[in-house]
């Protein structure tokens, strides 16, 4: 996956995130896979907001502590 560096730190991050917006409208499992997807291709950024909902945090959560 390509990469940039990220700001004065110089880290390499992968140049597309993970958007979660409306995760909550999918099947749990399917959003599980798309998640656990994205992160086995290498994206290190999951975007999530409060406005996302408590659900797609709780997915996220439960993906990333599975890992």
């Amino acid at each position: 996956m390509k990469q940039r560096a990220f700001g004065s730190t110089g880290r390499k991050v992968p140049v597309i995130g993970l958007g979660t917006w409306h995760l909550d409208d999918v099947e749990p499992k399917a959003a599980e896979a798309a998640l656990h997807a994205g992160l086995e291709l290498g994206m290190l950024h999951i975007d999530t907001a409060e406005y996302y909902g408590a659900a797609v945090e709780a997915t996220v959560g439960r993906v990333v502590a599975s890992r």
